[in-house]
């Protein structure tokens, strides 16, 4: 399947469905909206700092990817009929950086953490990323969130982890299984977007 196609249906541990797919370039709104839900304290660990919006600049630069050195995609969660993007993971390569090399992010909507929705991103966000030949994964992750330095730490990937400033870095491998993620169920499966 093309990475810009990517998408999946899982289902979460209390049996709630969640679709995850590639972020699309119409998604932009729905990313805004995404961001005014989110906890202060969820905007500082994720950019870590004080933001109050996203520009038009930020938007296309997190829509608008290549899915190659670039990539992102969003759990979708029906609410009221209606699908809402409650989650986003990403990994995007500096220009600088090696091929096999890109910095990961996963954030999720403060009302749906501790569902399993970030370990399915980070899960799905690794497959992606090792069909484009990115097999390490580089986390900047505040040494106060405790729940993201737990979610990269339960895959049992890192193989590299350091500190400065009040910050982690872990590197992670994107070509062994990871442990943390449950075995695909049959409602799992990769469909064509239609």
């Amino acid at each position: 399947m093309e990475p810009r196609n990517y998408a999946v249906d899982e289902t979460l541990r209390d049996g709630t469905h969640l679709h995850i797919r590639a972020i699309r370039a119409d998604d932009k709104q729905a990313l805004v909206a995404l961001f005014e839900r989110l906890s202060p304290e969820t905007v500082y660990f994720r950019f870590h700092g004080v933001k109050k919006s996203l520009s038009r600049g930020e938007l296309v630069y997190l829509t608008e990817l290549d899915f190659h050195r670039q990539a992102a995609l969003v759990a979708v969660l029906k609410m009221d009929g209606v699908g809402r993007i409650v989650g986003v993971g990403r990994y995007a390569a500096a220009p600088e950086a090696p091929e096999h090399r890109a910095e990961v992010a996963v954030t999720v909507e403060d009302a749906h953490q501790g569902r399993g929705i970030g370990s399915l991103l980070l899960k799905h966000l690794m497959n992606v990323a090792r069909a484009e030949g990115v097999t390490e994964l580089d986390a900047h992750v505040l040494a106060e969130n405790k729940r993201m330095l737990q979610l990269f730490e339960r895959t049992g990937l890192v193989f590299s982890r350091s500190a400065y400033a009040g910050a982690c870095h872990l590197v992670m491998t994107t070509t062994a299984s990871p442990k943390a993620f449950p075995p695909q169920r049959p409602s799992e499966r990769p469909r064509e977007p239609g």
